[in-house]
């Protein structure tokens, strides 16, 4: 197990099959913007051979660590990403983990001082969801057209992710968020109990990990983060915002592989 450090930041990505290629764009794009003297750790979860993975870090205070993971696909890549950052969580030696989608970039720089201050506000339960880009001030004509009530809640009432109408407030999305060391790491067992229960009968939540992030986020109320930190270019509902994680927009011809383990 790593010796933990302060002022440290843990990044999980996952990127298995073709979101390989992203994900090692994103950690290219967090050494440029890597500024100061903010440590930063990233864990890279992978079905490749990681003894064949090579990072050039160009800074003490930026390492890169990989580990292999079976090859899943869509959904399990995203729905598992609990389970999967809980069993290597001995792995983590920032006082701060995040975790990002392997197709998002770091477009300006990051450091702890920026990550903590949301964590350690008044109004936090030591967790960061990020307000989602798609929903985040949509006009209430788009709402009423597509009827989301501001975001693809689960519907489904026999899921542990089901939300009421009454408790559709704040949509987040699940491609980043970031949280103190232990809040964490209380946040992925509790999401892991969450989900297991789904799978056990049966039930796959409408967004995955996104469905049960935002039912956790109804019972555990907390500083959310705008969508500066998941930007996604082209949005006129963000043009006020500073990007700061910027999502990338897959070509229309990319295709979500299904999980295939033999």
């Amino acid at each position: 197990m790593p010796q933990l450090t302060d002022h440290a930041i843990s990044i999980f990505v996952i990127a298995t099959k073709s979101y390989l290629d992203y994900a090692l764009t994103l950690i290219d794009s967090a050494m440029k913007w890597h500024v100061g003297e903010s440590r930063v750790q990233f864990i890279l979860l992978t079905d490749r051979n990681t003894d064949l993975l090579r990072v050039a870090t160009t800074s003490s205070f930026f390492t890169f660590d990989s580990f292999q993971i079976p090859s899943y696909g869509w959904p399990e890549a995203t729905l598992l990403r609990f389970h999967l950052m809980w069993e290597h969580w001995s792995h983590v030696a920032g006082s701060i983990v995040m975790y990002l989608d392997a197709d998002t970039k770091i477009v300006a720089p990051l450091n702890f001082q920026d990550l903590s201050q949301f964590c350690n506000h008044p109004l936090s339960n030591g967790i960061t969801p990020v307000l989602h880009p798609g929903y985040y001030k949509r006009s209430p004509a788009l709402n009423l057209i597509f009827r989301t009530r501001f975001g693809p809640w689960e519907t489904n009432r026999k899921s542990t992710a089901y939300i009421s109408s009454n408790h559709r407030e704040h949509y987040v999305c699940g491609g980043v968020f970031w949280g103190l060391r232990d809040a964490f790491q209380k946040l992925c067992t509790e999401l892991i109990s969450q989900i297991d229960v789904d799978l056990k009968n049966k039930i796959v939540a409408k967004c995955h990990d996104e469905s049960h992030l935002n039912k956790w986020l109804t019972t555990h109320p907390t500083m959310l983060a705008t969508p500066e930190w998941a930007y996604a270019p082209g949005y006129r509902n963000l043009r006020k915002l500073q990007p700061r994680i910027a999502v990338v927009h897959k070509p229309s011809s990319f295709f979500r592989t299904p999980t295939d383990i033999k």
